[in-house]
């Protein structure tokens, strides 16, 4: 071959100047037709937003048109063509902001909180899919829970809910040491997929939102690390009364929201829950609040060392023993500069 690869190479490189040369200039043109009203609508050339699908390129055809013609000035982009673009999967979230903010058009306040709610939502629907994804992986590693009178007593009331209903629940209060399996517990009463789990800690003494909860889907509310005030500050939620009870109230109430909760299960899991016994010496709680606890709500409590799911003698050993232990660091004599 003559001239080898370089001269393939410079042929190529002419090639693609000239190309981005005239992509430049029928681009500056076509804004120029249409500042000027000049510009047919039904022209092939505006079938192809180039500097809207390829904000890469766009720069480059920009730069070009501006060293071949002397051109120097920036041309905006209507906001329903990025919308489109957007829309069409054809330009990033990221690039759709900018561009928006770019246009300083009219509208573009508004057209931004569409792209960041879809995003928001995006971002949710993600969420709950690699969860499912991470649920179905532990499948295999499930093991079986302990039975437990007490428990099986509490399910009881929930046999007939439709057919028999109540005016009120108890609910159940699920001890144990930490890593024992109390929330893994509860949900497999009722299943995962039906059980929606809040996590109460940092509220005290209002309740975490249970929004996300929905009587064609849950059965069932895991309240995990929840305390006793939170549940005195709430008794109509925990009788799961036959009509909707408005959570999140305030004097404008603004954020309030309804649900109806009648004959949703109510599982408590804590190890600091103030659930009197005996003589009440050592609760905090008044005769009132004592009486209402001991009157609503079933405790379960494990002994020490003991786990709500089976196991073998060697793999209690084993989580024994890999238990994290408290490391005292002797005092390090000081050295002595000098």
């Amino acid at each position: 071959m003559v001239g080898g690869w370089r001269d393939l190479v410079g042929l190529f490189g002419c090639r693609f100047s000239v190309s981005v040369g005239l992509c430049g200039f029928v681009w500056v043109h076509r804004q120029n037709r249409m500042k000027s009203g000049r510009w047919n609508p039904v022209s092939p050339l505006t079938q192809y937003p180039i500097p809207i699908f390829w904000p890469r390129l766009t720069k480059v055809l920009l730069d070009g048109s501006s060293a071949l013609f002397g051109l120097t000035q920036d041309f905006e982009v209507p906001l329903t063509r990025i919308h489109s673009a957007w829309q069409r999967g054809k330009m990033s979230t990221m690039h759709a902001k900018a561009e928006i903010l770019r246009s300083k058009g009219i509208g573009a306040e508004k057209m931004l909180k569409v792209i960041e709610f879809h995003e928001k939502a995006g971002r949710e629907l993600e969420a709950k899919r690699i969860s499912n994804y991470v649920r179905s992986k532990l499948k295999s590693k499930e093991k079986q829970f302990r039975g437990n009178s007490t428990v099986d007593k509490w399910r009881a009331q929930y046999l007939n809910v439709y057919t028999d209903p109540d005016y009120r629940y108890y609910c159940l209060l699920l001890r144990g040491e930490s890593r024992a399996g109390k929330t893994a517990y509860g949900q497999s009463l009722f299943g995962w997929q039906s059980t929606l789990v809040v996590n109460c800690q940092g509220c005290s003494p209002d309740l975490p939102s249970i929004e996300a909860f929905d009587n064609q889907v849950h059965s069932a509310i895991v309240w995990d690390e929840i305390d006793e005030r939170q549940v005195l500050s709430n008794k109509k939620v925990f009788q799961a009364p036959p009509e909707p009870v408005t959570l999140g109230q305030s004097k404008c109430n603004q954020f309030a929201y309804s649900k109806l909760l009648h004959g949703v299960a109510m599982i408590l899991c804590s190890n600091t829950f103030d659930y009197p016994r005996g003589d009440s010496t050592n609760s905090k709680l008044d005769a009132m609040d004592r009486n209402w606890i001991t009157s609503n709500i079933y405790e379960v409590q494990l002994p020490e060392g003991e786990v709500w799911y089976e196991e073998t003698a060697e793999e209690a050993t084993e989580r024994k023993r890999r238990r994290p232990c408290h490391v005292v660091d002797e005092p390090k004599t000081p050295r002595v500069l000098g």
